[in-house]
């Protein structure tokens, strides 16, 4: 199934970190900053509002879902879309953890 969703990634999806910078007296502010392995191919696909996702007891809710290979993904990440879009990462499976692919609930930043 998922070489069917490969060959629908697009590219110039980013993947950023959060760097809090020098927190020293003289400090600067944090940034956000482009993981080493970013861009990637990737699929986006937003969610309408009546299929919104809760994914865990928390109840967190997903306003849209990245499909890409494997990546050092964590939930403390954000994603940027190519049109420039920010998506908090809210939830990072491996499907079955078989390795193959990741499924990325995302939440829209307003």
């Amino acid at each position: 199934m998922i070489s069917g969703i490969k060959r629908h990634y697009t590219t110039g999806h980013k993947i950023q970190y959060y760097d809090p910078g020098d927190e020293g007296f003289g400090g600067s502010e944090g940034e956000w900053k482009d993981k080493d392995f970013s861009p990637i191919s990737a699929r986006f696909r937003p969610l309408s509002g009546e299929e919104r996702l809760s994914a865990d007891k928390q109840t967190v809710f997903a306003d849209a879902k990245l499909y890409c290979d494997t990546h050092d993904i964590k939930e403390t990440d954000r994603y940027v879309s190519p049109d420039g879009e920010i998506y908090n990462i809210k939830f990072v499976k491996d499907p079955m953890s078989m390795d193959n692919h990741l499924e990325i609930d995302l939440e829209g930043v307003d």
